[in-house]
């Protein structure tokens, strides 16, 4: 996930995006970027039944540019953007 940051409280919005459907999260890794305020967020889950629901959720919250969905080598498999699907293997 990529996101504009302004404040810790993305870190808190985004694990609630995930615990609000039940959504047990195995790792939530963030790093901030200097001055562009730029955070890139690593969260790694179990695949479960409202999985798709709340990536979908989180690509349309505020201060979120996009979120890719990658497979267990890191090969970005889809790119979402304001609910949109952007396309299949972008970087």
């Amino acid at each position: 996930m990529i996101a504009s940051y302004r404040d810790p409280g993305i870190i808190e919005r985004t694990a609630a995006n995930f615990r609000r459907l039940w959504i047990d999260l195995d790792r939530l890794c963030y790093r901030r970027s200097g001055e562009n305020c730029i955070i890139e967020m690593t969260v790694s889950s179990d695949n479960s039944d409202n999985l798709a629901y709340s990536i979908y959720n989180l690509s349309k919250m505020i201060d979120v540019e996009r979120v890719s969905i990658l497979d267990s080598d890191d090969n970005i498999l889809l790119t979402y953007s304001g609910g949109e699907v952007l396309g299949e293997g972008l970087h």
